[in-house]
């Protein structure tokens, strides 16, 4: 009986919602297929795992109540900050390539490590959740994957009844200091585009498409395009599709394939849940969000996580400067 005792939990709030719900429970030993997976569950994958992912099954969802004590797991991943030069050479590195076509786009990740010996997690939850009402809000905690908090601004594939939607989500501007978007993030958002109704087509889904336009998420601007489409109430099919589309170009690159190899080779870390997506199942209702502005807590640090998309056009300065502007998204309330 001990092997089912809760050695997990997840608090979690929906975008544009306000109710934030909580599950607690046994996390899988193992990532596995959504489509295997026949209880409700919360759902954690890491990046470049398809539709696989790690779960935490639950009955029904319960109101997250704030007076609850959780224990949280950390584990043994110790991120070395690679600094402003390495990130600048590897950006520097992928031009070179895309200029002799090895690949048209690859998003390079850059983390920033911070000490914290009394963090608060609880009080950080309150604090993103006020200011980022439009994300999907989460905290959870699992042996496999440690702990992680969020705020993603992306949602990878969310159904309401056969009718699915994901979205194209690329190019970053400060709010602040908004202007036109330039000619290699209007390519980079296309590229995007392409490579979602490339996989429709082969899946042979039809959809509609809205977009792109401006998107805000705290003081962050977006190219966001939304697609929609009927599945006839077949998650297989939606399945089949997230398999096909996860890692999109907006975290990995074009061709994921070649811009997959460039990353494992120079990154010079293991992006772990970064980039991968994190959500629930319930019966044949799915709500899926690319792992984005997030942070992992290991007791006595936090790492933060942040990346760019780099194309033959990128400056290796501003892609620097993104990824310190995205990780300010969660930073700025520490």
């Amino acid at each position: 009986m001990s092997n089912h005792l809760p050695d997990s939990f997840a608090i979690f709030r929906l975008p544009n919602q306000t109710q934030t719900y909580q599950v607690i429970g046994k996390c899988s030993s193992e990532p596995t297929s959504i489509s295997q997976i026949k209880e409700n569950a919360f759902l954690i994958s890491n990046f470049n795992q398809g539709s696989e992912a790690y779960f935490i099954p639950f009955n029904h969802l319960e109101n997250y109540q704030a007076g609850n004590r959780f224990s949280c797991h950390f584990n043994a991943n110790d991120f070395t900050d690679l600094g402003e030069a390495h990130y600048m050479e590897i950006v520097e590195k992928a031009i070179d390539q895309m200029k002799n076509n090895h690949f048209q786009k690859v998003v390079l990740a850059n983390t920033k490590t911070i000490p914290c010996l009394h963090f608060d997690p609880k009080k950080l939850l309150d604090k993103i959740q006020d200011a980022y009402p439009s994300a999907f809000i989460y905290w959870y905690s699992t042996p496999q994957t440690g702990t992680w908090i969020g705020a993603t601004p992306e949602p990878l594939l969310t159904n309401e009844g056969s009718t699915y939607k994901t979205v194209a989500l690329a190019g970053t501007m400060l709010k602040s200091v908004a202007k036109k978007w330039s000619q290699k993030e209007m390519m980079e958002q296309k590229m995007v585009e392409d490579f979602i109704i490339e996989n429709l087509n082969k899946h042979q889904i039809s959809f509609s498409q809205n977009g792109p336009f401006d998107y805000t998420s705290g003081n962050l601007l977006h190219l966001k395009t939304e697609f929609k489409f009927n599945t006839q109430n077949k998650l297989q099919s939606a399945i089949d599709f997230l398999s096909a589309i996860n890692p999109t170009p907006a975290v990995a690159g074009l061709p994921v394939k070649n811009a997959l190899q460039f990353i494992n080779k120079e990154e010079g870390f293991t992006r772990s849940c970064y980039a991968g997506f994190v959500g629930f199942k319930i019966e044949n209702k799915l709500q899926l969000f690319v792992n984005l502005r997030c942070l992992q807590w290991q007791k006595e640090t936090i790492t933060l996580f942040a990346g760019a998309g780099i194309t033959a056009d990128s400056n290796a300065k501003l892609e620097w400067q993104e990824t310190q502007n995205k990780m300010d998204t969660l930073a700025k309330f520490l």
